[in-house]
């Protein structure tokens, strides 16, 4: 569930693969899920190579700012994004 999308489609990773699980990692301390939930495994690493997750502002429209900022950053789709 904390993969990158470049580690789940079997690409070279770098730190900024550990940044996108980092972002996971917060994504699932603020709302209490991990921000890719499907019924098994496989489905789960296909919606973190092909998905973005729900924006954390729209599952908790409390959380601040400036940490839903942090996590959509982290959670980049484009490792140069992150």
């Amino acid at each position: 569930m904390y993969m990158s999308p470049e580690q789940a489609r079997g690409e070279a990773v770098d730190a900024r693969s550990d940044l996108f699980s980092l972002g996971s990692v917060l994504y699932e301390m603020t709302s209490g899920r991990p921000p890719f939930r499907a019924e098994n495994s496989l489905a789960v690493l296909n919606r973190v190579a092909a998905a973005a997750p729900r924006p954390i502002c729209d599952v908790l429209p409390g959380t601040p700012g400036w940490l839903c900022g942090i996590i959509a950053r982290l959670q980049a789709a484009n490792p140069d994004d992150r």
